[in-house]
């Protein structure tokens, strides 16, 4: 019998994390802990052109790693893709994986890893917990802020055969351990920091309010939004400045702590997609979207966007959740404005008829998660409009 007030049993899973300005050097290392040998990076052009790959390369090699890199990954990773680098993996004898990069070479080296044990296609695993056979250790490093990838245990591939998204979603999809560099954000453009803080300031919010959060999401939710109210502005003014860089990292790796082990919200697969339709960082379209879901929210928990605003530095004092709601809506939207994210979708070259085609998009082929009230066509397609 479940007696009213019980604790709730929950599970939670996280990478080891090492963060810090200069975590890097750790990636030698850490890898070699795990059992390496022979290693396959998994990444994109871009760490590969921003030098970080062959930093990595040195650290790896002074552990007394072999290591052969795949590079090919695309900003959104498809199955074909996962089958080419896992013959890589598989012809060249290695043992671990590292997942370095934007979030799409993290997603594609954590689906070698599950089919590289388990066999069949990237369609196979499509949905949680069908991973069965352990997995190759995983590393990963983001050279991004705010995606979350490096700590969720998720990742999303094209099935370019369905045309849709796979989601593999369960703990086999958590690597092994992490390593976050704020010396990697330092060197984005500013719009790709203001991007990553806004999906921070997402996974937060969205993290907090979950209702399938806990006590352990909370905290981490709340330390994310405070350090990203009084450091976002001044990370994009002056993205080298280390004591900047390093505060909007951490606050990304709290997010995602926050985020992970919940369910996946409306807001979340609708800005994924709308995001891959644009070719846009998925933060700057959460940015947009997310104070639109935001100003009508009416429940029971609405009284929990009091913390929320305490968090970002409003004034709490005799106000109640919804007047909370709103004024976190407008914080954002003002913070958006200061530092160049759209006020809205058709500042993108969004209309109408591609808010309905999106919407559609993610009420058929995505499992919307956690609040069931809005895994909705109407839902999705009233919340893209009115963010128009």
């Amino acid at each position: 019998m479940t007696h009213t007030g019980a604790p709730r049993v929950f599970r939670f899973f996280l990478p080891e994390i090492i963060c810090g300005w200069g975590a890097l050097v750790e990636a030698g290392r850490t890898t070699r802990r795990l059992g390496a040998c022979r290693v396959l990076v998994v990444t994109d052009h871009e760490a590969v052109d921003s030098g970080w790959i062959a930093e990595l390369h040195h650290h790896l090699e002074h552990a007394g790693l072999e290591h052969v890199t795949w590079d090919a990954v695309s900003p959104d990773p498809r199955d074909h893709e996962v089958v080419t680098a896992l013959q890589v993996y598989r012809a060249t004898d290695c043992d671990v994986i590292i997942g370095m990069g934007g979030p799409a070479a993290m997603d594609t080296a954590k689906a070698v890893a599950v089919l590289s044990s388990n066999g069949g296609s990237v369609a196979d695993y499509d949905g949680f917990d069908r991973v069965t056979q352990p997995t190759p250790p995983t590393v990963m490093i983001p050279t991004t802020i705010g995606s979350g990838a490096e700590i969720m245990q998720s990742c999303a591939i094209n099935d370019t055969t369905r045309r849709r998204t796979v989601t593999m979603l369960g703990c086999a999809l958590v690597a092994d351990a992490c390593l976050v560099d704020p010396r990697l954000v330092s060197t984005l453009p500013p719009e790709l920091v203001a991007a990553g803080g806004f999906e921070a300031i997402a996974m937060a919010i969205e993290g907090y309010l979950s209702r399938t959060a806990t006590a352990m999401n909370e905290p981490y939710a709340l330390s994310a939004l405070r350090l990203i109210s009084n450091h976002l502005v001044q990370a994009v003014d002056a993205p080298g400045d280390q004591e900047e860089a390093t505060a909007l990292a951490t606050a990304g790796v709290h997010a995602a702590v926050a985020f992970s082990n919940t369910l996946q919200s409306t807001t979340a697969a609708l800005s994924g997609l709308l995001a891959a339709f644009l070719g846009l960082p998925r933060g700057a379209v959460r940015g947009v979207l997310l104070p639109h879901a935001i100003r009508p929210w009416s429940s029971p928990g609405v009284d929990r966007y009091l913390a929320v605003a305490g968090a970002v530095g409003l004034d709490t004092t005799s106000v109640s959740g919804e007047w909370a709601a709103h004024a976190v809506a407008d914080w954002m939207r003002a913070l958006g404005d200061k530092v160049g994210i759209p006020a809205g979708l058709s500042e993108l070259g969004v209309g109408p008829d591609t808010a309905d085609r999106v919407a559609l998009g993610a009420t058929r082929g995505i499992d919307l998660g956690s609040d069931r009230a809005t895994a909705s066509f109407e839902y999705a397609s009233h919340l893209l409009r009115a963010a128009l």
